[in-house]
């Protein structure tokens, strides 16, 4: 009869050796990306980021990841994802979103600091673009926002004061809670909407007709039916 040390033993060797056997090709597996040969992308990490950029960003709307709205002379709008169904912040992934839009922004940016110093083959200065591709997503400076008449920027913030409009924009407060517990609070309602940096922003980009700051979210093909059949108008 086997004693147990002696099973334990055997066991033991048997793990082992079993172990060894599975880690080996997976050592194996790392020394090359077998997914990352097209364009040379194993040589270096800027030619993978040159890899990269020519999937996502040089033919990003034929891969899915940029849509066919551009804002005038720049990039394609990129969706927030390339899939449609998405479990995720936006409800569905052909939509627009500041972070997509800042993702476009930082990586046309290097795209032009690798360029400048020859480390990828592209000479292109592609950031202006990308800039412009970004302001989609700020009102009063899209090219697809211009001529419309119905941003009637001075009825939110009056920029001399700080203060809301002549429409009297409220802002409701809740208090904010120790425990998950104490929610729902008590809303405190009708205080009225107050932006202390108003004047700042006017100042900083030299104009009145609103702020140059982002919006969240675009229906960049017009999924939702807001912008009446017109791709980037909802």
């Amino acid at each position: 009869m086997i004693s147990k040390k002696t099973k334990a033993i055997t066991a033991g060797i048997l793990t082992a050796a079993m172990s060894a056997s599975a880690v080996m090709p997976a050592f194996s597996a790392s020394a090359a990306n077998s997914f990352a040969t097209e364009n040379g992308a194993n040589e270096s990490f800027a030619k993978m980021f040159e890899s990269l950029y020519d999937d996502v960003i040089t033919n990003g709307q034929k891969n899915g990841y940029l849509s066919k709205n551009t804002n005038g002379a720049s990039f394609g709008i990129p969706y927030h994802g390339v899939e449609t169904l998405i479990v995720e912040a936006p409800d569905y992934g052909h939509e627009s979103t500041s972070e997509a839009m800042s993702y476009i922004t930082w990586i046309c940016a290097m795209h032009d600091v690798l360029a400048s110093k020859n480390l990828i083959s592209s000479t292109s200065k592609d950031l202006e673009k990308a800039w412009k591709t970004t302001e989609a997503l700020i009102p009063g400076w899209s090219t697809e926002a211009y001529g419309y008449g119905d941003v009637e920027y001075d009825t939110f913030w009056d920029i001399a004061s700080g203060k809301v409009g002549d429409k009297g924009i409220k802002a409701d407060a809740l208090s904010e809670c120790p425990q998950p517990q104490d929610y729902p609070d008590k809303q405190e309602k009708g205080g009225d909407a107050f932006n202390p940096i108003a004047k700042d922003m006017a100042s900083a980009y030299s104009g009145t007709d609103g702020y140059y700051l982002m919006h969240w979210l675009a229906d960049v093909d017009d999924w939702y039916g807001f912008g009446g059949g017109t791709p980037g108008a909802g």
